[in-house]
């Protein structure tokens, strides 16, 4: 709550992180009592041991039941980050990639990988899907800047 009160008061738009269903409720708080405002933004992070499994179920119950005006972008931890960054497109969400969250190019994890081809890959999958890259102003203006 005091992190969210210095954000408000800052001007700062917060990125709210989701690992299980129990954070929406946390996030639900924090609008309930003004601290997060207009376009929330989620990224949805799932398959470590500690959150919630890296399945289309779990990813669907958590993005439905976001509060109103909410974008969301999902990524899988380690193994699972192609998987949920693929399923987050499919669903109508945004995507999540790059190191921070996964080592490694192959499920198998034999492969290390860069922070370029992973984004590259989710480029032509995007592609492929016909859901095209938001380019900067896009991005801005879907996360309400």
């Amino acid at each position: 709550e005091q992190l969210a009160m210095l954000m408000k008061e800052k001007n700062i738009k917060p990125e709210l992180e989701i690992f299980d269903s129990g954070m929406v409720n946390l996030a639900k708080y924090l609008e309930r009592h003004g601290l997060v405002e207009g376009t929330k933004y989620f990224n949805i992070l799932l398959g470590n041991l500690n959150t919630a499994p890296a399945t289309m179920e779990s990813l669907s119950t958590i993005y439905n039941s976001l509060p109103t005006n909410s974008i969301w972008a999902a990524a899988g931890l380690g193994r699972f980050q192609l998987n949920m960054n693929t399923a987050a497109i499919i669903s109508g969400g945004h995507v999540r990639v790059g190191l921070e969250d996964n080592l490694y190019y192959d499920y198998n994890q034999t492969k290390l990988t860069s922070n370029e081809q992973l984004v590259k890959r989710i480029a032509r999958l995007s592609e492929e899907l016909q859901r095209p890259i938001a380019n900067s102003a896009e991005a801005k203006h879907l996360l309400g800047f």
